[in-house]
This record gives structure tokens, sequence and C-alpha cells, in this order.
């Protein structure tokens, strides 16, 4: 690098002061700045302070050598090139010129100094130290201009780009603004004009670059410039994406929402350079999901009242469940009422109030009635319904009879009602009534819609209570009457047996000569006992399911033999089994003593052993006993025509039968009640059966019964009495005298 006169800068080191002059002498040339150094240190301190077109440097010098000077530098990176001449007077030494050529010397002198080969030497560097110099300028000079021609593109790369820019911001439907750091707006597109009729402050042409006082906020909707103008000026500060819902005013003063976001410029060096913001009409978009999630709302509402009002075991119950659940969703106060049918002499079944105010149910009620006065009308007559609202003041006026009613109104704040009917198959059931307090809920076409929909849901639940209702009345109409027929047709059947027992006893007091004379007197007899017996049962059978139906059976619980009793019932059956031609094989245990009730337990197993005489003709009928010390199991088997797979699960209910009513007769009671007797003795009853391949009954009994037993109420006294008459005609007694009769 030159001085400041524009000179070669040379450095020449010697410790001698006497060389030093010489060397000086030598190049007093113009154009050469020397620069003289008498130790290796202030060298350094020389060439940190200037470069040099070449280093004139002694060997042999005290403290640092010319060989370490050297050294330390061509570590320096400014000075590594630097051309060094040693200056030795060694003479010829070969240790010395690769010594010297080691630590980067160009060239070599012995002392003393031939002037002109050093001034020769000394210029060549100097004129490559000139070259070097003009390259550098050269460099400089290419460097300055490539920048000036990349700024130039850039710069019109930018001008290109702003306006390819601003075309495409005027393009698209959306709002485009952008802001400098502080949020002040540099740009507007033309849909801002457009949508919102301001004009720019500022011309196009003049707005390059420049900021205005003009801000996006001023289109902002009253009621949310405060809330939006905070959030933004908490984003410039904290520089994170601005975002929010606000409502533009448009040229025409309507105003629409529109969604506002706005991200920072982040430059290469991470720092922001400004804002640009957009602007989306979602007016339309707001709207449809807003009916979109009230649909929604209301269709979940529906679907809940409905699930609710279906659910419902007592539809008092659910219809104030449902009236709970309509406040606050959606109404503040909620009234229904229910009748009990149709026509003048009805009742009212079902009086509901619910008010998120609890002091003001009893004013809702009045004013409602009041309300209903012409809708209820309008019910009856048209099947229509009553919607009210909003309620200013010439409708209160309108629909309220007198001051009073009209002050209840106002006090209520009532802002909107809606009233429905509660229907059914073309009957009116009653109504609801829906009120709003609410300026932001006021019902229209959409809610009636609903509330209808609400009122014939409710009208079904009502609808299937009363019939649910008639259909009791009419089971226990039918039970009564069951009760009924049977103890009266059990009246004539107790004089009948009487009189057959009477003819008996005179028949049994005949001589064998009278008997011979008329023969068919002892036949007609059993014949008139055997059919009594069993319309005796069929009756028993009625009083039974009406017993089982009413839960008035009851269990004399005491100890006996179920063996004996299995065999006792075997034999009353002998001469039935005869007529069918079957057999009864027997067999089990012995000895089987339990707690239960004798004459149920009869009562199963008469029912199983009917049961298989009549679909088992012509083959054997096995009873089976078996026992262990917690139950007792007892079977009857029959090879008779079985019964299909589909038919073993029902033949157990009330009037079911697996076979023809038209070759087996009977009521489809005996299985019926036989379960019923098994399991309220805590036992079970099962079947087993294949078709052509015969059936099994199985009845499993506990050997006793807790003394906590689950017992039906008891029977009244006075059927209590008449049963315990009528079975002392009992079925062993028949059967005696049948055999009387029979000459056995």
């Amino acid at each position: 690098m030159g001085s400041s006169k524009n000179k070669i800068d040379i450095l020449l080191v010697d410790d001698r002061p006497a060389d030093l002059l010489v060397l000086k002498s030598i190049l007093s040339i113009s154009g050469y700045e020397l620069v003289t150094a008498s130790s290796g240190q202030e060298a350094l301190r020389h060439l940190l302070e200037r470069d040099f077109a070449v280093i004139v440097l002694d060997v042999f010098m005290p403290e640092m050598d010319g060989l370490e000077l050297a050294t330390l530098i061509r570590q320096r990176e400014r000075s590594a090139y630097t051309p060094i001449l040693f200056l030795t007077g060694a003479g010829s030494d070969v240790h010395f010129i690769y010594q010297a050529y080691a630590v980067g010397a160009v060239d070599y002198l012995t002392k003393p100094v031939s002037p002109e080969i050093l001034r020769a030497k000394v210029e060549v560097f100097v004129e490559l130290y000139k070259k070097d110099l003009r390259i550098q300028e050269q460099a400089s000079i290419l460097v300055d201009v490539v920048k000036r021609n990349q700024e130039l593109e850039l710069e019109q790369v930018r001008a290109e780009n702003t306006r390819r820019y601003r075309n495409l911001a005027d393009s698209i439907s959306h709002v485009v603004w952008t802001t400098d750091t502080r949020g002040h707006v540099t740009f507007f597109n033309r849909q801002w004009i457009e949508y919102t009729g301001l004009s720019l402050p500022l011309a196009e042409s003049e707005s390059n670059g420049k900021t205005h006082d003009s801000s996006w906020l001023e289109a902002v909707h009253p009621d949310e410039q405060e809330r939006c103008a905070k959030r933004w000026a908490r984003s410039l500060v904290e520089k994170h994406a601005f975002e929010t819902h606000c409502r533009l005013r448009r040229f025409d003063g309507t105003y629409r929402w529109h969604l506002c976001r706005a991200l920072p410029e982040i430059n290469s060096e991470g720092t922001t350079d400004g804002w640009i913001g957009t602007h989306t009409d979602v007016d339309d978009l707001l709207r449809a999901r807003m009916i979109a999630e009230n649909s929604r709302r209301r269709l979940e509402y529906l679907a809940e009242v409905g699930a609710m009002l279906a659910g419902a075991l007592d539809v008092k119950d659910g219809l104030l469940a449902f009236a709970q659940h309509t406040v606050p969703r959606v109404a503040d106060g909620c009234v229904l009422r229910v009748w009990d049918g149709i026509g003048p002499s009805r009742t009212i079944l079902c009086d509901v109030i619910v008010h998120r105010d609890v002091k003001q149910k009893e004013l809702l009620s009045r004013v409602i009635e009041c309300f209903c006065g012409s809708a209820v009308q309008n019910f009856v007559t048209h099947d229509r319904s009553a919607f009210v609202g909003p309620l200013d003041e010439a409708t209160i006026k309108r629909l309220t009879p007198d001051e009073d009613s009209q002050a209840r109104v106002k006090a209520l704040g009532i802002r909107s009602v809606m009233i429905v009917p509660i229907a059914a198959r073309g009957r009116y059931l009653g109504w609801i009534a829906f009120v709003s307090n609410a300026s932001d809920r006021l019902y229209g076409d959409d809610d009636l819609a609903i509330g209808l929909m609400v009122g014939r849901r409710a009208g079904i639940a009502v609808d299937n209570a009363l019939l649910r209702n008639e259909s009791e009345r009419a089971i226990q109409v039918r039970d009564e009457f069951l009760s009924v027929a049977s103890h009266e047709l059990r009246t004539p059947l107790s004089a009948l047996l009487l009189q057959l027992e009477s003819l008996t006893r005179i028949l049994r007091d005949r001589t064998p000569t009278e008997w011979a004379h008329d023969g068919k007197l002892p036949k007609k007899v059993m014949a008139a006992l055997r059919h009594t017996h069993r319309l005796t049962k069929l009756v028993d059978n009625l009083l039974d399911v009406s017993r089982l139906t009413t839960k008035c059976l009851h269990l004399e619980l005491e100890e006996f033999d179920l063996a004996a009793i299995l065999r006792d019932v075997a034999d009353r059956f002998a001469e039935e089994a005869n007529q069918a031609q079957c057999q009864f094989v027997v067999s089990g245990d012995g000895e089987c003593v339990g707690r239960w009730d004798r004459l149920r337990i009869e009562q199963v197993l008469t029912n199983l052993i009917s049961n298989a005489l009549k679909y088992s003709r012509g083959t054997p009928i096995e009873l089976g006993l078996q026992s262990d010390c917690a139950n007792v199991s007892i079977s009857v088997r029959d090879h008779g025509i079985g019964i299909l797979s589909e038919d073993q699960g029902r033949i157990f209910d009330r009037f079911e039968r697996a076979a023809s009513v038209r070759h087996y007769g009977g009521l489809g009671l005996g299985l019926y009640i036989a379960r019923q007797i098994v399991v309220a003795h805590e036992g079970s009853i099962r079947v087993a059966s294949e078709q052509g391949q015969g059936t099994m009954f199985t009845v499993v009994l506990p050997r006793r019964m807790p003394l906590s037993s689950k017992e039906p109420l008891r029977l009244p006294k006075a059927e209590e009495a008449q049963q315990e008459a009528i079975t002392t005609i009992t079925a062993p007694k028949i059967d005696a005298q049948i055999e009387v009769c029979a000459g056995r």
C-alpha cells in the first residue's frame, strides 16, 4: 500500500547503522519511501502500520535474527506474500541458502552489496507490487460497478414485483392493505375503495413508500373498533400474527362480517419491515354456519326431548323433565297443560310450569292462560299452532284483555311467545307454551317447526300413556271377569258334584240283581263324574291364572314325601292311562322329604302327566325322581309327537300351545301354571324334545325353601273359604267313587 505521497514503501532492516545508511543511499530513488528498522521488534511494528513492496533484511541480528523475523512475517496473513531479500556476509553457504528459502525468502545478497544488483532486484519487486496495486484498483472498480448494476437490477425487480403485487392485490376479491412497522397504512387495493367507498388519501403514484393517517379501523363497526384497535396494537408490539372477526361498513352503510388477518413481513436479518393484512368477507359463511349450528342444536334438542318423553315410565315425570330440559336451553319459561282425554268431561291430567326465576312461576302461568284463550280455541277448531312474537306494545294490547294482564306481561319482560298444540291421532290433548325474555332469542318459523314436532312427540307420549292406562284397566276388568266367572262356575259344579256323590251312594246300596237290570246307569255316572272332574280342572286353571296375574297365589309350606305324592298322582291317572294305552314307568329314589306346598306340587305333577298322556297315546310314560342333600329333580318323559325347537321357548306362556287345538284340547294354561308354581318354590323347569321322539320335562326343587321366601299376598278370606269348601271334593274322592261304581 502506498504512502500519503503515493510512493512505494520499502522496509530496510539491519542492526548496523552504517549498513542502513549504505542501503538508503543505494535505494534513494524518486518514488521510493524508505523505512528503516534496527531490530526485529521495530520491523514488526512497521509491518503492523503499513504494507511494503519489498523487505531488505539482514540475517544476522541480535535478539531476533532475520530467519526468525521472516518466519513471523510469513505467519501474518497481511504480509505472508511480501517479497523478502536477505543480506548476509556468510557468502555462498549452502546451509544458509536452504534456511533462507525455507522461511520464505525470494532471493539473497552478500555483503558488501552491489548497488546495481540491489537496485535491479528491488525495482523488479516494486514493479510487481505496482501491478498488484493496479489489479486491486481495477478489481475494486469492477466490484463497485457490479454492485451498482446489481442494485439497479434489484431496484427494477422490486419495482416490477411491487407493480405485479399491486396488480395481483387489485385483481383478487379480498381487501388487501400494507402498513409500516408502526401500523400506518402504506397501501390499499382497489377492493377497499370499491367496498368501503373511501378513496386513498394519496395518489397511487405518490404513495410509494409513503404513509398516511388513514387506517382500516375507520370502516370497522363502532361496537368493535375498540376491541380490534387493542388487539392490533398488541400485535404490533409483540410482532405476532393478528386475526379477528369484525364487521366492516360497506359504501351503502351496511355492515358485513369479515375475517381480518395481518402478518409481519420479516426480512433476511430477522427484523420486521412492515405488515400485510387482508379482509375476507365471511358474512354469508358465518350466517350459514349459524343456521347450521342452530339446526343442529334444534335437532339435538328434538332428539333429546323425544328420548326423554319416550323413556319416561310415567308421563307426568316425562313432561316435567322435558320442561326442565327446555329451560333455559331454548326458553326462559315453559308452561304446558295436558288433559286425560277429549270432550267436555275431560279433566286436567298434568299442569307443568318451569321458569328461570322460581318467583315468577305463578305470574307466568296467569299470563300464558291469557294468551292461550284464543290459542286453545284455535287448536280445538283448526288444529293449528299459535305463534306470538316479538311482543311490542301494540301486540301486547291486542292479545291481552285488560290493563292488569298487560302489566303482568311487562313485569315478566316477555319478548317472544310460542304456543304449540299437544295432539296425537287427530285428537287435541293439550298445549305447550315457550316464553323468551331475551332480545336475541325471538322465535321464528324454524323454532315454530321444531315446536310443532315437540308437540307431536309429547302428544304421542301422552296418547301412549292413556292407551296404557286403558289397557291396564281392560286387563283388570278381564282378570276380574275370570275370577268372577271361575267362582260362578264353581257354584253349580259343586252342587253337581254333591248330587253325583249322592247318586253313587244310592247305587252302592243296590243289590247285584238291581245292578243287572240297569247296567247302563253306572257307566253314565262314571262318565258324568269324569266330565265334571275335567270341567273342575279347567275352572281351577282359570282361577289360578287370575291369582297369578293379580299376585294372590299363596304357598302353604309343609314337609312331606315327594315320592309318595308322585306315586299317588300316577295312581289317579291309572284309568286315563289305560284308556290311552299308556303305561307308567316309575324309577328313582325311594323317599324324598322336603318342604313345599303339597297341593301346588300335586298340581304341577298333574299338569305334566296330563300333558304327557295327551300327546303320547300308545307309548310308555317314564316318571323319574332323583335327589341330593339340597335339591330334588322330577322328570316326566313321554315318547309322543315331540315339540319343535322354535316352539319350546313359548310353551310356558299363557294360552300358548305347540300342537293344533283341533286335534288336542286344552286352554294352554297347564305348563304356564306349572312354571309359575315351580318358580314360586324358587325352583326351575325345563324341556328337552325332538319332533317325533317325545318330550321330557324336568323340574328341580330345593328341598327346603327359606322361611322368609317371597310369598304373594293371601287370597281374600271369602275366596279362601270357598276354596276350602271346594277342595273337600278332591280328585282322590271322585276317583274312589268311580272305582266303587266300576265294581273294584
